[in-house]
């Protein structure tokens, strides 16, 4: 073997090693970059989301009357839709959207599932879910996407949430 020969395998070997590192380096971009818009169009989701359950009422017997004491309200392990609520257009109050999904799905990113949980709390302990009835609830949004979580990092579903009161 000569020595052109051998700068070229050499030169070989070095430009497959670069083009390996620059292919590698390209992919983590594009992760990243997806992942980020990811982020981005979860908390636009949510924040939709959010806009529809502020035109509301409070509870179900809140809809067009007034409550003064919270045994008045809804008790906490009937918070969802009431009979004949099977549909969004009948929804009338907040805790009717508690246990609802809903399934978008975005050209680039793909399927974000947006899942929902509202539930009673104590203004003094806003992160723990109460048994008691309050003139407080808590509305849990939790948005997943492929792109949002990954075994290898410490990715997660956004998650946002909203405390409202009557």
């Amino acid at each position: 073997m000569n020595v052109q020969t051998s700068y070229i395998i050499g030169a070989l070997v070095l430009f497959t090693t670069l083009a390996l590192i620059f292919n590698q380096k390209s992919n983590i971009d594009l992760e990243t970059r997806l992942y980020h818009e990811a982020v981005v169009a979860a908390a636009e989701l949510g924040d939709s989301f959010l806009n529809e359950l502020y035109r509301l009422d409070f509870d179900e017997t809140t809809v067009g009357s007034v409550v003064d004491t919270v045994t008045s309200l809804t008790v906490y392990n009937l918070l969802g839709p009431e009979s004949g609520e099977d549909s969004l257009s009948h929804y009338d109050d907040i805790d009717d959207f508690d246990g609802y999904t809903k399934r978008d799905t975005l050209n680039i990113l793909g399927e974000f599932i947006t899942t929902v949980s509202v539930y009673y709390v104590d203004i003094d302990y806003p992160d723990t879910k109460s048994t008691s009835r309050h003139f407080y609830k808590r509305i849990d949004i939790e948005i997943d996407n492929d792109y949002l979580s990954d075994s290898l990092s410490l990715r997660e579903p956004i998650k946002l949430f909203y405390i409202t009161s009557y």
